[in-house]
């Protein structure tokens, strides 16, 4: 009877304490984000009868689930069952309720000091190797700011909270419980009607590590298990040993291939209006002497699978898990290989962390001569914060190093030299001032400033060349692994979806002799990806293709006019692009839309498709992944 009544007990006043322990978890974390969050307008000045409403509408998604845990546990626990089974659903109850308070702090921690949501995707960086991401988040996390967040989000407002309404319970009359029961519903209800429902219900405002766990890998209604009729495998099979650049290479020409972290071809491509935002005199001075592509795609907004990809010429894998292991199995042949057979000599330089994922022990495997990363540079004048913060030592660092490397009285072969700069990476540094841009918000104001310091290390690299009298001798190719995004659609960073500002990533390949002429068009509208490269880099120096690579050179003629892509972390989507169309398999809203990309470059204006024409566009998505799945059956 003692152990019924504590349950009841629980029930009238407990569980009710602790839905209100978890909105004031909530209402906290919300009004952090809305405060100091970079993703929102930094120097608001609201009063407190529009900073209030505004607080409870970004919230409103999680006090409605709050709300529904409490119903849904009240309907359940008291006073229908058996003992037993009303302890159980109390203590599923507590649990959940906990878990909530846990999920708003840390989701609202990341999204003020990373500038993007967690999500599980962040599982698969926890491993040995992956130190640049854990550094980074440790750094964010332990810091007094953080700390005193963690606290008041996760216990000291909770804890309020509960203990408030306890005291309400026990002292004062029903009236008063009643009434301040009134003004919360009240205060809810006007926060939905204030508040713009497009932003209650955008994905930076949610619980999205809990959402991001039932989405991740599942389709809805509209998924490609169902696909019987697979269409032919011409689209990524090799197109063979032909040459098809129409220059005639005399001396080896060298090659150096220059990615640029997290950039959208927004910001390079010189047709579209968001380039006027960036600063890139010495990406401009290289697009002049050469040839652009603008359709040009990653086919995942994953960095560790792009440089796979870039290096061995097949599509990354449709797993979270990263390729490098069953590349390594399947015995895949990097660039360097074919490379190093024809005479040169092959070095790869980058400011992040290239031991992440394996790749470093797989390129050095693949016969790469030289392979270094920020930490194994020699460099001063950094600021005392840059490693600890940022996790290497900037692009400038990078920089030095490769020229050193090129300035060697050994070098005597003609060389390949793959530089990777990340200081347009998330959080985003740069040592070079630029202008801000009143055309950015706060986030990409930064990732700006990133870029214009960037622009200045490739600027380095030109002139460098240029001293050294090996600039007509040798070839720039720029690109990016993926691009970014600023608030779109509630997106923030990469890795989320396939919408243009995510996949859709520079190509420049730049030669005053060979690209700087009317020969070659300064514009490019050929689609391709990061697959093409290495067989295009083969194609210009004449060097056969790797029987095994699935790209095609953009300069073959028959290579086929489609670029694939898909998402796996927040939202599984799929997609491939096709003339002015796009088409995507949207897996959180389970449908098949297309976009018309002359029409509606920025993607606004989804039309559903149906039918025969449905039933074709899913065949060949499916095609494309059994395909590679064929290829790794295990990746």
């Amino acid at each position: 009877m003692r152990k019924r009544q504590k349950i009841s007990a629980w029930y009238k006043g407990s569980a009710f304490g602790l839905a209100l322990a978890a909105a004031a978890s909530a209402l906290t974390s919300r009004g952090t984000i809305w405060l100091k969050s970079p993703l929102t307008t930094a120097d608001r000045h609201e009063n407190i009868f529009e900073l209030i409403p505004n607080i409870l509408g970004s919230a409103f998604e999680d006090l409605l689930l709050i709300a529904a845990a409490f119903f849904i546990y009240k309907s359940l626990a008291y006073p229908f069952g058996p003992r037993r089974r009303r302890v159980v659903i109390t203590a599923a109850y507590t649990a959940f309720q906990v878990m909530l308070i846990v999920l708003f702090a840390l989701n609202a921690l990341s999204l003020v000091r990373m500038g993007f949501p967690i999500s599980t995707s962040w599982w698969a960086y926890l491993d040995d190797s992956s130190s640049l991401t854990l550094r980074i988040s440790l750094f964010n996390l332990l810091s007094l700011s953080g700390i005193a967040f963690v606290a008041s989000a996760m216990v000291i407002a909770p804890l309020i909270a509960f203990g408030v309404w306890k005291l309400i319970i026990r002292f004062a009359p029903t009236a008063i419980r009643r009434s301040v029961l009134a003004v919360l519903g009240m205060s809810a209800a006007a926060s939905a009607l204030l508040y713009p429902s497009h932003v209650i219900s955008a994905e930076y405002r949610t619980i999205t590590p809990l959402r991001v766990a039932l989405q991740e890998n599942m389709f809805g209604k509209e998924h490609l298990d169902d696909v019987t009729k697979l269409t032919s495998n011409s689209d990524w099979e090799t197109g063979g040993a032909k040459s098809y650049f129409n220059k005639s290479i005399g001396d080896k020409p060298n090659i150096i291939f220059i990615v640029m972290d997290s950039v959208s071809a927004r910001y390079i491509d010189p047709a579209n209006r968001q380039s006027r935002l960036a600063s890139t005199p010495n990406i401009n001075a290289l697009m002049d002497d050469g040839t652009y592509f603008t359709n040009f795609y990653a086919h995942t907004p994953v960095s560790a699978k792009s440089q796979l990809t870039m290096a061995t010429s097949i599509y990354p894998g449709f797993a979270a898990e990263f390729d490098t292991r069953v590349l390594e199995e399947a015995q895949s042949i990097p660039i360097s290989v074919p490379l190093k057979e024809a005479g040169y000599e092959t070095a790869h330089f980058m400011t992040g962390d290239i031991k992440l994922a394996g790749i470093y022990d797989f390129l050095v495997k693949g016969g790469f001569d030289y392979v270094g990363e920020s930490r194994d540079f020699e460099c001063t004048g950094v600021a005392d914060d840059m490693l600890d913060r940022y996790a290497h030592l900037g692009d400038r660092c990078s920089t030095d190093a490769a020229l050193e490397w090129l300035s060697s009285d050994k070098r005597t072969k003609p060389f390949f030299m793959w530089l990777w700069y990340t200081n347009t990476h998330h959080p985003y540094y740069s040592e070079t001032p630029a202008d801000a841009n009143a055309g950015a918000n706060k986030n990409e104001q930064k990732f700006l400033q990133s870029l214009h310091g960037t622009d200045a290390q490739i600027g380095r690299v030109v002139e460098h060349l240029r001293k050294k009298e090996i600039l007509e001798n040798s070839i720039i190719i720029l690109t990016s692994d993926h691009g970014e995004s600023f608030g779109e659609r509630g997106h923030f960073a990469h890795g989320a979806s396939v919408f243009e500002e995510q996949v859709n990533i520079p190509f420049l390949i730049s030669n005053p002799k060979y690209f700087g002429d009317t020969d070659q068009p300064r514009i490019n509208d050929r689609i391709g990806g990061l697959v093409d490269i290495a067989p295009t880099i083969l194609d210009i120096l004449n060097i056969a293709q790797e029987k095994s690579w699935q790209g095609r050179s953009l300069f073959d003629p028959n290579k086929p006019p489609r670029a694939y892509f898909f998402s796996l972390i927040a939202n599984v989507m799929v997609g491939y692009r096709e003339g002015d169309q796009k088409f995507v398999l949207r897996g959180r809203e389970g449908d098949l839309v297309a976009y018309n990309l002359a029409k509606d470059p920025e993607e606004e204006n989804p039309e559903t498709v149906s039918g025969d024409r449905k039933e074709a566009i899913k065949s060949r998505m499916a095609s494309w992944i059994k395909y590679r799945k064929g290829l790794f059956p295990d990746g």
